[in-house]
């Protein structure tokens, strides 16, 4: 049985009597979006994905990070770009 914290519930009761079925999402939550997924790096990194797919090529990890580092100029570590891309559901 799943259990949840009285404050949780008590929450989401009131987004529910406040604004219906449509209340009851999470709202977005506060900070700065990710580079590397934002909308603008996930737009890229999909079209290198896609072109390449197209072209029969196939891309690693490490040869991705690669990519991002000289074009995106994005420094992050190949086992978090992995992460990464599986919770996007990209294929490489």
């Amino acid at each position: 049985m799943l259990e949840c914290h009285p404050v949780t519930v008590r929450a989401a009761v009131h987004r529910f009597e406040e604004g219906g079925i449509a209340g009851l999402p999470d709202a977005p939550r506060p900070g700065r979006p990710a580079r590397l997924l934002g909308a603008e790096g996930r737009a890229a990194l999909g079209e290198l994905l896609d072109d390449s797919a197209q072209a029969g090529i196939t891309w690693n990890v490490p040869a991705l990070r690669e990519w991002l580092c000289e074009e995106r100029g994005l420094e992050i570590s190949s086992d978090w770009l992995g992460e990464l891309l599986r919770r996007e559901g990209l294929r490489w």
